[in-house]
């Protein structure tokens, strides 16, 4: 055999066809049920944080020095493979959320996992049957900076707030730039936790899981007072005891527009490039878990609230007018 002859073979298109698909890897069929499945496996929690019983007797403003497990960020480091390009030689805008669906469920996995076996139990016992489900139910992306072919990156996803039926999840694209960190884009979405047809509350699932305080009796609310952040019109569902609770409709829901959603859009951008800067200071510190009072968490919810309402109603508006028009 000729050296030429083995050098032929060596670039045979089948040599060529196994390289491609070696580093387009993370865009070959399967690939992506496959890492979902272990972000999915890899961020179970059984048991459940310890978190020393606060002092009530603190003021918020005194109290929260550190951030609190529940409104801290998980990471997901990747790149951006050639299939993952678009014609403009940059990440195709598509592909941003298939990388989010790995950086959230990282997040909510570890948060809701000690909850799972033992609420699902109590539910059952109480009347819910039916599959257990995490359901999205829309994503916003805004899109700031284009990711270069093969280029590294990191998704961030935290929570932002949360209401009876929606929890709301916020994510941020960042690269390294000029010694530093920078926003390529930035995300918030929502999710609907389902037992059967019946809807679990995120407070409840967050109090089983371990992570957020009992809420105390002066602050508690009956079930069919609660409100919800996008109600859906002639929407019943039960609470815990087994009563049906009437979800107003939608048109007593959030009022808002389209300029503050941008607005709002515009402060997750913000607010998460001030954050960047002290991320490694704030990373190496120990949680001071017990400084964090019931009304401090429910600030910190309250103040994310503001923030995603707007994009919320506005969710609810477009399907709506959308409905109209068919």
């Amino acid at each position: 055999m000729t050296w030429a002859t083995s050098r032929s073979k060596l670039v045979s298109w089948r040599t060529l066809a196994l390289l491609l698909l070696i580093v387009n890897a993370k865009s070959i069929p399967l690939s992506w049920h496959l890492r979902l499945l272990y972000h999915w496996l890899s961020n179970i929690r059984w048991r459940k944080p310890t978190i020393s019983a606060p002092d009530s007797s603190r003021s918020i403003a005194t109290s929260v020095k550190k951030e609190y497990p529940l409104f801290q960020s998980t990471s997901y480091v990747t790149r951006t493979p050639l299939f993952e390009c678009d014609y403009n030689g940059h990440k195709s805008n598509s592909t941003y959320f298939s990388d989010l669906d790995f950086s959230r469920t990282q997040r909510v996995v570890s948060i809701i996992s000690p909850a799972i076996p033992h609420l699902l139990r109590q539910l059952e016992r109480e009347g819910y049957h039916g599959r257990f489900n995490v359901i999205l139910g829309s994503v916003h992306t805004s899109f700031r900076k284009e990711i270069k072919p093969y280029e590294r990156y990191e998704v961030r996803s935290k929570f932002i707030t949360w209401d009876r039926k929606w929890m709301v999840i916020g994510s941020s694209f960042v690269r390294k730039h000029k010694g530093g960190k920078e926003i390529c884009a930035a995300s918030i979405s929502k999710y609907v936790m389902k037992k059967g047809r019946y809807t679990i509350p995120v407070d409840r699932m967050l109090q089983w899981a371990g992570i957020l305080p009992e809420k105390p009796i002066e602050h508690r609310t009956p079930p069919e007072e609660s409100a919800v952040l996008v109600p859906e019109s002639g929407e019943k569902e039960k609470s815990s005891s087994g009563t049906e609770n009437n979800t107003p409709s939608s048109n007593e829901g959030i009022t808002a527009s389209s300029a503050i959603l941008n607005e709002g859009l515009e402060r997750v951008l913000s607010q998460t490039s001030a954050q960047l800067k002290d991320a490694q200071a704030s990373e190496s510190k120990t949680q001071a878990f017990s400084e964090w009072t019931w009304e401090a968490i429910e600030a910190e919810r309250v103040r994310g609230m503001k923030l995603a309402e707007s994009w919320l109603k506005l969710d609810t508006d477009l399907l709506e007018e959308f409905d109209q028009a068919a």
